[in-house]
């Protein structure tokens, strides 16, 4: 679409391929790892108001022997820096219908996923050596977001940043896209 400044519009098209059916004004549209920037700002947020700091370790909040020794260690700059030595995604990030929180605590100690057992995340590299850029660290952060505002990730969006953006139409959901858990996966963001 090109519009003016007057809110002339003077190309609008949709585009589709083979694969796709055209898109129309009430699509949504899965931005992918165009999310990264939203959710670090919300998580930015948290930090401002004294909520979260960047030093703070995976083991304040997961202080119940959840990660590995090494994994605990993990700050949320490590995190948020890709330097935490988490790999750049894995089954616990593609299963639809489990939660954000539940979906950390495969990252850190494995579990079953549709019955099928699903091992732990391992750190690939040691911590802060390595920039591996990925989406378990997101997850890791975004979890940790949830835990310290007690809302899920999609409310403290609105709140924090969407909502005040009057960005009525975005919102973080389900990598398809379905309202099946909407703070499901903090990676995928949908904007119409």
């Amino acid at each position: 679409m090109v519009q003016l400044k007057d809110e002339t519009i003077l190309v609008k098209e949709h585009l589709s391929n083979s694969n796709i059916s055209a898109y129309t004004d009430n699509s949504a549209i899965h931005v992918a790892s165009g999310c990264k920037w939203p959710a670090m700002t919300v998580i930015m947020k948290l930090v401002e108001q004294g909520k979260l700091i960047l030093t703070d370790k995976i083991s304040k909040f997961y202080p119940n022997g959840e990660f590995s020794q090494d994994a605990n260690d993990i700050t949320l700059l490590q995190l948020m820096t890709h330097s935490s030595g988490f790999r750049y995604l894995d089954e616990w990030l593609a299963a639809l219908d489990i939660s954000l929180q539940d979906s950390v605590l495969g990252i850190a100690k494995g579990g079953t996923i549709n019955g099928k057992s699903i091992p732990k995340d391992k750190i690939f590299n040691p911590i802060c050596t390595t920039v591996m850029y990925g989406d378990a660290s997101m997850q890791v952060a975004g979890a940790i977001a949830e835990k310290v505002s007690g809302n899920g990730f999609n409310q403290l969006f609105l709140d924090i940043l969407a909502n005040p953006l009057s960005m009525v139409n975005t919102r973080f959901t389900v990598f398809d896209g379905e309202d099946k858990k909407i703070q499901l996966q903090l990676m995928d963001c949908l904007l119409k």
